[in-house]
């Protein structure tokens, strides 16, 4: 009497840490960096007032040099920059997609093959007192195509991500703002 069971692509242990990973990268972006961002600003000269506005209301946040943090979610950033005697001025962020954004689509990669690569074959053969034999083989793929489980994998990542907030960058990267005098 004989058995053999073969799994697929990977031993069951190695299986199990795939598909632990593919969980764990449901929020790829949210780990790559989370929901805030942090933006450095500086003026020439030193020492000017900062006001953050995200469509909340202006809130003074201090003086330059300063780093300002801003939620990767909101839309209508702008920082102002003023110091008695000089033209104070406005710097607008723009929202983009984050390059952070593409470990969704890997994630959604690694799920379809997974499920491309999971096949499972059984064999057996059972001998009687008789002397008969009975066969029995089996072999298979997923129950589900690749391209499904790479779609819903991304799916969730990438609605996971947008609302967090963690799928978007600003920009600006930093601002650096000169002072004019007023005339």
């Amino acid at each position: 009497m004989w058995r053999r069971l073969s799994v697929g692509a990977a031993p069951a242990k190695s299986r199990l840490y795939v598909v632990l990973a593919a969980v764990l990268l449901t929020r790829c972006a949210t780990l790559i960096h989370n929901e805030f961002e942090e933006v450095p600003v500086t003026s020439t000269p030193t020492g000017a007032d900062v006001a953050l506005d995200c469509g909340r209301g202006p809130n003074r946040l201090g003086i330059t040099p300063i780093t300002v943090v801003l939620r990767r979610g909101d839309t209508n950033c702008s920082v102002t920059v003023a110091k008695s005697g000089f033209v104070e001025a406005r710097v607008d962020f723009h929202r983009l997609l984050s390059s952070a954004a593409l470990a969704d689509v890997a994630a959604g990669a690694i799920a379809a093959g997974i499920a491309a690569s999971t096949n499972i074959d059984f064999s057996a053969q059972n001998g009687t007192t008789s002397g008969g034999t009975v066969n029995v083989s089996a072999s298979g793929s997923g129950s589900i195509s690749p391209a499904a489980a790479g779609g819903v994998v991304f799916g969730v990542t990438a609605l996971v991500d947008a609302a967090s907030g963690a799928i978007y960058a600003h920009s600006p990267k930093r601002v650096d703002v000169v002072l004019r005098p007023k005339p």
